[in-house]
């Protein structure tokens, strides 16, 4: 979902590269600009007019690179009907429909709005209305492609900028390096118009999504014990009658998980992206694996009584999300008629470790899912940490199960798992095991790479279930991917 957002940017850094050849010459640029707001934004326009007679002198061959680098100049130098020419020429030269559409989205609405406010010929139009109508002629896939482009960081896009200036600021002389201005112009671009879209398009796109698709985010499932699991519901307002159902159970929550919801209700499937026990809204304890069997059971037994559920459900997942799929199998409910799984952790076969050797980032993982009700991303990519965390742990020759005394924080979790290195029944109890795989009689999908970590893990589920079952409606896939990438999460 997100190959358009990485395409763009590719697109970009081809574009500068190939500009290369002309990026010795110097170009005219008050250094008063730099200490003066109101001074800037009169200087601007006429840098990047200098930039294109530069580039037109020596345009990228690709022609994707040149539009996309060349409609970008053209929106600083405030010709926003021809950078909506320039977009479109770029459009013209990518395959899908989706991406056609959706291409440079934030950079096309605010050309198209500018042009109409430059423009004698059509009223003036607000850009909130601008924006809502455009945005809701484009295709459930490609808003959602759309909408990508808007989770930038608004605070990185105007650092980037603040930082450029800062450094540019001490230039004594009305002049600054073609390469300078080149990557000043995208910087102070996407300063403006980030900081123009995105304090209000959050609001405008929830209340379009809100006619497309009938959302609740709030909604609670009560499992066998009591215990009350989060889920967040998503079904397109067009579908009237009960449809078929894709359910995720996942323990990386997040305060919204609309988008994952909407890219499955998109194609005309109800969603329901489910949370493990304790995370996001759940009051209870966080407890990874140990009931996701019977809760995944359970859950699918409620989806299956509600009146939008046509009584098929389809689960997928990666990861952890590829065990939970798995255990869901471990008691097959009759209204589940696929699973797929995605580089699924084999429990007791490549996590706690593999061939008895743990995983050495186990630890980072627990905190990750177990710090809070929502993922702790920051403190599990504070990666100078927990180097020196490992670093302590191995240089002073104590065994692997005090890290977590090293680290500060010692973790009933953590020597839980320790305490079953193998396959043993603490761990066979949460998914199929043996006799189990001749229940699975429904179409099965695995996904791994040459390159998962978890690859053990999906082809053991791939194998016990060709041994114990006489005739299993089981593919495999094994591509070039490591583990991200099996999950359409490329690292690279």
């Amino acid at each position: 979902m997100f190959r358009l957002f990485f395409a763009s940017s590719m697109l970009f850094c081809l574009a500068v590269i190939n500009s290369e050849s002309i990026s010795g010459q110097n170009l005219y640029f008050p250094a008063k600009a730099f200490t003066n707001t109101e001074f800037m934004e009169k200087a601007m326009p006429k840098l990047a007019e200098q930039v294109i007679r530069l580039y037109k002198q020596n345009e990228d061959k690709n022609r994707i690179n040149h539009f996309a680098f060349l409609f970008r100049l053209q929106m600083l130098a405030e010709k926003y009907k021809e950078a909506l020419i320039s977009i479109d020429s770029a459009r013209a030269y990518l395959v899908t429909k989706e991406d056609k559409e959706a291409y440079v989205f934030p950079f096309w609405a605010y050309s198209l709005s500018k042009s109409q406010i430059n423009s004698s010929l059509s009223p003036e139009v607000p850009f909130d209305t601008l924006f809502t109508k455009e945005y809701a002629k484009l295709s459930d896939q490609s808003a959602e492609l759309a909408e990508n482009y808007f989770k930038a960081d608004l605070s990185d896009r105007q650092g980037r900028y603040i930082q450029m200036a800062a450094k540019l600021v001490n230039n004594s002389i009305d002049s600054i390096s073609l390469n300078d201005a080149r990557n000043l112009c995208f910087a102070y671009l996407n300063y403006v118009v980030y900081g123009a879209e995105l304090p209000h398009v959050h609001d405008l796109v929830r209340q379009c999504n809100l006619q497309k698709y009938i959302i609740q985010d709030s909604v609670f499932i009560t499992v066998r014990d009591g215990t009350k699991l989060s889920a967040t519901i998503v079904r397109l307002r067009k579908q009237n009658d009960s449809q078929p159902v894709i359910l995720t159970l996942g323990i990386y929550s997040s305060e919204s998980e609309f988008s994952t919801a909407r890219s499955i209700a998109s194609h005309g499937y109800a969603a329901v992206i489910a949370d493990t026990r304790g995370k996001r809204l759940s009051t209870s304890e966080i407890i990874p694996f140990e009931y996701d069997a019977s809760d995944a059971y359970d859950i699918i037994d409620w989806i299956s009584r509600q009146s939008w559920c046509n009584g098929k459900i389809g689960m997928y997942g990666g990861s952890y999300l590829g065990f939970t799929t798995w255990a869901a199998t471990k008691k097959l409910h009759p209204a589940l008629k696929t699973i797929v799984p995605l580089a699924a952790v084999g429990v007791g076969i490549d996590f706690p470790g593999m061939y008895g050797v743990y995983w050495t980032d186990m630890l980072d993982w627990i905190h990750l899912v177990s710090n809070s009700r929502l993922t702790d991303w920051s403190r599990f990519w504070d990666k100078k940490k927990w180097s020196n965390v490992k670093d302590e742990w191995y240089k002073n020759g104590k065994p692997f199960r005090s890290i977590d005394s090293i680290e500060g924080r010692p973790s009933k979790l953590f020597q839980s798992y320790l305490a079953h290195p193998s396959l043993d029944q603490f761990w066979t109890d949460m998914v199929p095991c043996k006799e189990d795989f001749k229940n699975i009689n429904i179409p099965v999908l695995t996904i791994t790479g040459y390159y998962d970590d978890d690859q053990r893990g999906a082809l053991y589920y791939y194998e016990q279930h060709h041994r114990y079952n006489q005739n299993p409606d089981h593919y495999l896939l094994i591509g070039p991917y490591d583990h991200g990438g099996a999950q359409d999460h490329p690292s690279s």
